[in-house]
């Protein structure tokens, strides 16, 4: 696990500050930093040692030193890789992983990616060319962003470390505020900065001599399998893939670990861990005061069951700290809108004492169908059937019902409003809508200048299909969203950046490819049946867990974030929504103090809006306020 950083520069162009890129990157790789300047091209890194820890230090050549690469992040079948290659002739100075990608490279060009099985961002420097190709593995859990300037290109595993090259402007882009504030997240390749994009995930990019080429080697297909129509079939080849997983991601030369938060996904990874295992894999989970988002109970069970080695650590409801929301700023680089960046974060510091990689349950809800916004995705397609002027006719009745006294604290009216207003979008937008915290009416009001565009950003990039959705159910496309987009641009961010901000891997056996395959494979009736979502994975492990873990209400790794508004957090509201700055000057001061107030004074749910929406809407300005403040953002 690293940090990769570089350039390469067009004529006359002036060298990015490749040193100071790299020491930026300290925290993602505290073990050692590598790097190679060869006139117009440079590369380099930062690197936690996981695999060959005394003798994989990049950047890697090959043979005759004609290419080299640095490595952020592990490929899980190196090893069946090397041998491969050591048969075809190859001559291995390294018994890392990283060594692999350069022969690869040398046999297969661009195509060497579709034989990978792992988490990476990858750039090999082809000498011969001065080329530099940058990859990105299928889900995106390693990050990759870059900047071109005329004929030069540079490159990063994080913003702040890109934004040490004075040529790259610190500019608002408001098609991507547009994203965000309608979304909760940018789509790829866009960030927040004007001129920043990302390495989209599944695909390379070449850069040689000024001229940029890319492609794509992988494309989520949800096609079902006839061969894993039957039941018994299905289990057994989802149990393979993951037996497989787990066996190839504990493989480390470090302490390993893992998160278990008392969940269907992570509960069935640390299962299958135990059983490829001699000895008690270490656990850990984060607990809250408020019940209602607490699993820690059932994490204990589970570890008690399996016999684990379990750490809890417990967060009180006024634990916040200030320093914690600028982690999130500094290592996001983003204005982040996912709360439970600060769970993550915690987890992270107390794993990170203890071990240097921890398996995860990220991805399983993707995967095996286990979102509840599938379900209500799916009944509000139903829905969606109605002639528009009684959907919008019954969306109006319930927006007045939630005035009512004695009907304004009822859940039911908000969410059939909430249904019946997303029931008006079409396709895909009728998710956008379900999971947004500002809705079109609330990002009108709270833009300004209605004429700058923010408000009237199409959402073209998260609602287009790609043209194999023609034979998906209304199920797959779904899955397609979450995992393209959700999964991408949220739920990864926050795992990479939080856990390497505290130099600590952490690996994803439902995200291997194989495992995913299988997956996407799997007719609907094996996803969802009747009431019950993640079918197939409970079945799997109905005889491997305590019975908690299957009967217990999903929660999440969530905060409770209307219950951790202490003095300090409401000082930095105050500090941050103060209007002061270029980017918060885009939006009516009186619509951000309506969002302001009633996430302060709410502490329950009503009919116009739940708790989490009040309390995420100012969250989410506090993001976009702090990292524009950060960075030095201009509108």
């Amino acid at each position: 696990m690293c940090g990769i950083c570089g350039y390469g520069l067009g004529k006359d162009e002036a060298a990015p500050p490749l040193q100071s890129m790299v020491s930026l990157l300290k925290h993602r790789g505290p073990d050692g930093q590598g790097q190679l300047d060869d006139g117009p091209v440079a590369i380099g890194m930062r690197r936690l040692a996981i695999i060959d820890v005394d003798g994989g230090d990049q950047p890697i050549p090959n043979e005759d030193e004609t290419v080299w690469v640095v490595l952020n992040g592990e490929i899980y079948n190196y090893q069946e890789l090397r041998r491969s290659l050591l048969d075809a002739g190859h001559v291995f100075r390294t018994d890392s992983d990283t060594e692999v990608l350069v022969h690869l490279y040398e046999d297969d060009g661009h195509e060497m990616f579709r034989a990978l099985r792992g988490m990476y961002a990858v750039c090999v420097y082809d000498r011969r060319d001065q080329s530099l190709l940058l990859g990105r593995d299928p889900f995106g859990e390693k990050p990759l962003y870059y900047y071109l300037k005329g004929n030069t290109i540079a490159f990063a595993s994080e913003i702040r470390s890109l934004l040490e090259w004075d040529a790259v402007p610190r500019k608002l882009d408001y098609e991507a505020l547009g994203y965000f504030l309608r979304a909760g997240l940018v789509p790829s390749p866009l960030t927040m900065f004007a001129g920043i994009q990302q390495v989209e995930p599944g695909t390379w990019m070449l850069w040689k001599g000024g001229s940029v080429a890319r492609g794509r080697f992988w494309v989520h297909d949800y096609a079902p399998s006839p061969e894993l129509q039957d039941e018994t079939d299905a289990q057994e080849a989802v149990a393979e893939a993951l037996r497989r997983a787990v066996k190839r991601q504990l493989v480390s030369d470090r302490p390993v670990g893992a998160f278990l938060s008392g969940g269907i996904d992570s509960s069935t990874v640390v299962a299958f861990c135990q059983e490829a295992r001699q000895d008690p894999i270490k656990t850990f989970t984060v607990g809250f005061e408020d019940s209602g988002y607490d699993e820690s109970q059932v994490a204990r069970a589970v570890a008690e069951s399996l016999q684990t080695d379990h750490r809890e650590h417990r967060v009180a409801n006024a634990e916040f700290q200030t320093e914690l929301f600028w982690n999130i700023v500094d290592h996001v680089g983003l204005p982040f809108g996912d709360s439970s960046a600060i769970p993550t974060y915690m987890i992270s510091q107390m794993a990170a004492q203890e071990v240097t990689v921890c398996l995860s349950g990220d991805g399983g809800d993707e995967m095996f169908g286990g979102y509840p916004d599938f379900r209500w995705g799916l009944n509000v397609e139903r829905l969606g059937a109605l002639p528009r002027p009684v959907l919008k006719a019954g969306a109006g009745l319930a927006g007045m019902a939630s005035r009512i006294p004695g009907l304004s604290g009822s859940t039911t009216i908000r969410r059939a409003g909430r249904a019946l207003h997303a029931a008006q979008e079409d396709g895909l937008a009728q998710l956008v809508a379900l999971r947004s915290l500002f809705d079109e009416g609330e990002v009108r009001a709270l833009v300004a200048d209605p004429e700058n565009g923010i408000a009237d950003t199409p959402l073209d990039r998260l609602t287009t299909l790609p043209v194999e959705a023609s034979r998906w159910s209304s199920l797959r496309k779904l899955m397609y969203y979450r995992t393209k987009h959700v999964l991408a641009e949220d739920m990864l961010v926050k795992i990479d950046r939080m856990s390497m901000a505290c130099s600590l891997e952490i690996r994803a056996p439902l995200l291997d490819l194989d495992v995913a395959k299988v997956a996407m494979a799997l007719p609907d009736e094996h996803l969802i049946r009747g009431h019950e979502q993640k079918y197939m994975l409970r079945q799997l492990i109905r005889t491997r867990l305590p019975s908690e873990v299957l009967t217990h209400p999903k929660m999440g790794f969530s905060i409770p974030l209307h219950r951790i508004q202490n003095r300090e957090y409401r000082e930095l509201v105050d500090d941050l929504l103060n209007g002061q700055d270029a980017v918060m000057e885009l939006f009516s001061s009186n619509t951000v103090e309506t969002v302001k107030r009633r996430a302060l004074e709410r502490s329950d749910d009503r009919a116009d809006a739940s708790v989490y929406r009040t309390s995420h809407q100012l969250w989410m300005l506090m993001q976009l306020a702090g990292w524009a403040r950060r960075f030095g953002v201009a509108a």
